[in-house]
């Protein structure tokens, strides 16, 4: 049986947005990517004590799950400043919408981007863009500290060797309010 592979493709060029696409080695479609004018994302990353969170990567593009260095990319400098300057630009149209608890009209943007910050101090976290040309400036949630323990169901017993992971579910925050 043969394996499953992703593979990363990416077009770069100066002065256009790079594109990043992941194929398979099943795939038989040919590949077409559209370099548009970019836009330049920037912004300042800090934590919640509002101190500038420096060599925490930015970015936008992924391949086969992580960030690719200078791709869409950038690394907050001392003053936790960023700017990605190789993304699309666009801006997102807004529609009005009735808040289901208020029964009052609101106004969410139609679309939006998730960009992503990973620090090893702050794990990974997302942030929303909804226009390039644009800024961003990002506050970094500490992490959470996670405590229990594993049991086997079958012997009752503590359980050893196990990887615990952790994801965030509430999107609240992502919704447009």
């Amino acid at each position: 049986q043969e394996k499953y592979v992703l593979y990363a493709v990416m077009a770069a060029a100066p002065n256009r947005a790079s594109q990043i696409r992941q194929v398979s080695r099943q795939s038989s479609k040919d590949i077409d990517l559209v370099l548009s004018r970019p836009g330049t994302l920037q912004g300042q990353v800090t934590n919640e004590e509002g101190d500038p969170v420096p060599n925490a990567i930015v970015y936008f593009g992924r391949a086969c799950g992580q960030s690719l260095p200078g791709i869409q990319s950038d690394l907050s400098d001392s003053d936790g400043r960023f700017a990605i300057t190789d993304v699309f630009a666009f801006k997102t149209q807004l529609i009005q919408i009735n808040d289901p608890v208020t029964r009052l009209p609101k106004l969410i943007p139609r679309s939006q981007i998730y960009y992503r910050i990973e620090h090893p101090d702050y794990g990974i976290q997302l942030f929303v863009v909804t226009e390039v040309p644009g800024t961003a400036d990002v506050v970094l949630k500490s992490p959470a500290i996670v405590e229990g323990r594993v049991f086997d169901d079958v012997t009752r017993q503590r359980a050893s060797g196990i990887r615990v992971s952790v994801q965030g579910t509430d999107t609240s925050e992502h919704r447009g309010d």
